[in-house]
């Protein structure tokens, strides 16, 4: 994600004692307006995805509405605000800011309360701000809460997730704060600078706050720790910055001369390099360097992160394809719980979709899957589809249907080319549903959306993510999909699992497998009983094979993998050893491994496997 920060001002109504970017006044010859116009007009040659706006307080500025139209340029890039959200307040501030292209603001909230008063310096600030965030997320703007690590607010930092989801959290159909940015200080003045091990032990208990809260949350790749430092970084990703860039600069130690990571990292930053107290660092070996390399190339670190993935099926004449997912943005009209999406990154440029559906049709995959975020929030969508079928892709949208619902427009899509659509579908009443993707009355909205893709001759395969909280009702779906829809639309069944570090470790989310395989063994009888046809449970979406019965195991439909060894955030067991099933289950997620342990896991025999 190519992101440029352009500084506006250095004056703030806010005095926290760890800050360097402050200053009492602004040098006209570098802040006035014609200056600032010229480096957001520089910073706009470089073509970035995402612009911030920095400061100091960039709202105390007159002409940030100006700043803010000239950054967006009325392109595809998304504007940000780094602010403390205190001029927010004032009304109409923040409707204002998103009329003049502002796409979010990244808060600083550091604690609550008073506590939050005592590290700003300004009595009342904390009102201000939370009224600010409340104003934001009103007007439509996405919002990001910043946390910086100081000695002097460890403590809250642990309480400060389940804080934000309390009283910035979904509601009244507005979606709340979209997730969490960690800052940690490495150079501020005396008795601001943490200890390492308290800086480990406040991030880690940031993340897990923030997976029982349910919100994303990402280190600042320029105040992040290497990941030497993180002895937990596995369990942990979302607090590894490949490729980070500290704040107050960095240098090489000892241990970085034999680390196969060096290229991923700057080194260590200068205060924990001049602290003797702490432990050693070990240098991480290749095996440690390609898993760093990898999560790069899957999150928000590369230029590819999170637009691409890739998967595997069994075609309608049993033949094993390759299908590429292109997400065209990553923002959505539902929160599920289980998303592993990063809602809070900037949109993708048009260009750049439709040179990935160029790509896709050159590489010769089966199937293109335009996904999200929510894909049909995408104007250009309806583009995307009728470039795919140019050029002779066979193509699905993977989405939840509730624009479809709109007149006309799942009709504009089959018009396009749309061959079929992926259509999620998490519960069998309104408020299963509605709890799972916490945006009520979007249920009914999504049945709607279907019957008009159906309606316009798009194929929708419907896919249920098995929760703690829709298991009880599984059976019930099959008879919801034939009273609707009759045999037109198919069922697919997939398990919710912490495929990232967005997506919170509780049994709610990830239930125990042999726990309700009952209740799907019930849906499937259901859904062969009226006819419909159904697939799933394989794969990375799926749960490890050898938990289901053998009926559940129709090995036909099931994709021979690309390599027997595990890939990222899967772990294969000494069970796994030998078992028949070895070149078509990719594993046990880790994340399930530490949530449920291993005892359920057997290995298949040839003729288990062949009888399935």
């Amino acid at each position: 994600m190519h992101t440029v920060l352009v500084r506006t001002n250095l004056r703030c109504n806010q005095r926290c004692g760890f800050c360097h970017a402050r200053a009492d006044s602004d040098d006209p010859a570098y802040f006035g307006p014609e200056p600032v116009i010229a480096r957001v007009a520089q910073a706009l040659e470089d073509d970035p995805q995402n612009v911030v706006l920095s400061g100091g307080e960039p709202l105390l500025r007159d002409d940030i509405h100006e700043l803010v139209t000239r950054a967006s340029d009325r392109g595809s890039r998304s504007v940000w605000l780094e602010t403390n959200g205190m001029l927010l307040a004032y009304p109409h501030a923040a409707s204002k800011l998103a009329a003049a292209g502002l796409h979010g603001v990244i808060v600083a909230l550091n604690a609550v309360d008073t506590q939050s008063d005592a590290l700003t310096s300004r009595p009342g600030g904390f009102r201000y701000t939370s009224r600010g965030i409340a104003e934001a997320i009103g007007a439509g703007l996405a919002v990001q809460i910043s946390v910086a690590i100081t000695a002097k607010n460890l403590r809250d930092v642990r309480l400060l997730p389940g804080e934000i989801g309390r009283r910035f959290g979904p509601q009244q159909g507005l979606p709340g704060v979209a997730g969490v940015v960690a800052r940690v200080v490495t150079e501020a003045p005396p008795g601001w600078v943490a200890r390492l091990d308290d800086m480990i032990g406040a991030l880690e208990g940031l993340a897990i706050g923030c997976r029982e809260a349910g919100l994303p949350l990402r280190i600042d790749p320029a105040h992040a720790l290497p990941p030497c430092a993180l002895p937990r970084r596995r369990r942990f990703p979302e607090l590894v910055a490949a490729r980070s860039i500290a704040a107050g600069g960095s240098v090489r130690i000892d241990a970085c001369g034999d680390c196969a990571a060096q290229g991923q990292c700057p080194g260590v930053p200068l205060a924990i390099a001049a602290d003797s107290s702490i432990p050693e660092l070990v240098p991480l070996d290749e095996t440690a360097a390609r898993w760093l390399l990898a999560r790069a190339q899957n999150s928000g670190d590369s230029e590819l992160g999170g637009i691409l993935s890739t998967g595997r099926y069994v075609d309608a004449d049993g033949e094993h394809r390759d299908e590429r997912v292109v997400r065209v943005n990553f923002h959505c009209n539902q929160a599920c719980t289980f998303c592993f999406v990063d809602r809070t990154r900037p949109p993708v440029t048009a260009g750049r979709v439709q040179a990935e559906i160029e790509r896709a049709a050159a590489d010769g995959v089966g199937l293109l899957s335009l996904s999200g975020g929510e894909p049909t929030l995408d104007p250009r969508l309806a583009d995307h589809v009728r470039l795919a079928k140019s050029l002779g892709l066979r193509t699905q949208i993977q989405t939840n249907a509730i624009q479809c619902a709109e007149q006309g427009y799942a009709a504009a899509l089959a018009d396009a080319g749309l061959d079929e659509a992926f259509v999620s579908l998490h519960g069998a009443t309104a408020g299963v549903s509605d709890a799972i993707t916490r945006r009520p009355g979007t249920f009914d909205e999504t049945l709607i959306g279907t019957a008009k893709l159906l309606d316009a001759g798009v194929n929708v395969r419907l896919n249920c993510v098995i929760t703690g909280a829709n298991a009880r009702q599984l059976a019930a779906i099959p008879d919801l999909v034939h009273d609707r829809f009759g045999r037109r639309a198919e069922l697919v069944f997939s398990w919710a699992s912490a495929s990232t570090g967005l997506v919170p470790v509780r049994a709610d989310i990830t239930p125990r497998a042999s726990a309700v395989v009952r209740f799907l063994v019930a849906a499937v009888d259901r859904a062969e009983a009226l006819g419909l046809s159904w697939r799933g449970l394989d794969g990375e979406c799926g749960v490890p094979l050898c938990v289901l019965p053998a009926e559940l195991r129709p090995l036909d439909r099931v994709p021979t993998l690309r390599t027997v060894e595990p890939p990222d955030g899967f772990e294969k067991t000494a069970v796994c050893d030998g078992c028949a099933l070895g070149d078509r289950c990719p594993g046990v997620r880790s994340s399930y491994v530490a949530l449920h342990g291993t005892d359920e896991l057997a290995a298949v025999t040839l003729a288990a496997a062949s009888s399935a």
